[in-house]
């Protein structure tokens, strides 16, 4: 789990990442979609991102980054798994989240998702830019009668 220090700021402003590190994308059969990098590796570029936010039982926020994937064996889903590459900062009570992923092209034939978990303690207000609203998952507790986006 990534903690950081509970500032003075009291809500957190999560956002997309702008800056697209891939200008050029080839989609292929099956929305499967390719990039390559300055160096000309090809990679599988993916948006199978979801965030789950949730009440926090320590006093300071937390966040863990789940890669899951599957294999035609455990040790290889735990393979593919470990070669997703997702990135994200966070800069005092700012959350910059890719609404993407990468993996290597071996891996384009099994589903591969990143699971984002947000805890945040009681009192703690959230922003989510529009721009990640499709990728809330499920319902979030709140008191506004918000439901996902």
């Amino acid at each position: 789990m990534i903690e950081w220090e509970n500032n003075a700021a009291d809500t957190l402003k999560i956002y997309v990442n702008e800056h697209q590190k891939y200008s050029e994308t080839v989609t292929l059969f099956n929305d499967l979609t390719i990039v390559e990098n300055e160096l000309g590796e090809s990679y599988r570029l993916d948006n199978n991102v979801r965030l789950y936010i949730e009440k926090s039982k320590e006093d300071q926020p937390g966040l863990t980054i789940e890669k899951i994937a599957k294999g035609w064996s455990q040790k290889k889903a735990i393979k593919n798994a470990s070669e997703i590459a997702y990135v994200h900062d966070l800069l005092n009570d700012k959350l910059v989240l890719d609404n993407f992923w990468i993996s290597p092209i071996s891996s384009k034939t099994n589903p591969e998702k990143v699971v984002i978990n947000l805890a945040l303690p009681e009192g703690k207000y959230v922003f989510i830019d529009n721009d990640f609203g499709d990728y809330l998952a499920k319902k979030i507790k709140n008191d506004q009668g918000y439901y996902r986006k």
